[in-house]
């Protein structure tokens, strides 16, 4: 009968170490489920964070792109800065008004001018 008692009591123990490791289980399951989600997200964000990354870099590569037009723009317009100032030059230069007493041809010479200037 001894035995009995000894054998139940130690069936006893087992079952409360299998109800409290279930238990324990369950607990550890729901640990694991938020530790899943809260990896997704992670990935998530870290997608995320990557593809505003990239967006970021193809904004700064086109903004480059157009500063080296603007740059090559401007080196062409130094070059052109002599040829420019020539043309100023010739266009804008001044027109001579004769005097009162002038010869024909200065003063054809100038009414040449004036139509000349007023074509362009």
């Amino acid at each position: 009968m001894f035995n009995f008692k000894i054998y139940l009591g130690i069936i006893a123990a087992l079952l409360l170490t299998c109800l409290a490791l279930a238990g324990w289980n369950h607990s550890l399951k729901g640990k694991i489920e938020q530790l899943n989600k809260d990896l997704v997200f992670a990935k998530t964000q870290e997608l995320i964070s990557s593809s505003n990354l990239d967006a970021c870099n193809a904004k700064i590569d086109l903004q480059n792109a157009k500063f080296e037009e603007i740059a090559l723009q401007n080196e062409k317009l130094k070059n052109a800065g002599p040829i420019i100032k020539k043309e100023i030059e010739t266009r804008y230069k001044t027109i001579n008004v004769p005097i009162r007493d002038a010869k024909c041809e200065k003063k054809l010479k100038f009414y040449e001018e004036i139509f000349r200037e007023m074509g362009r």
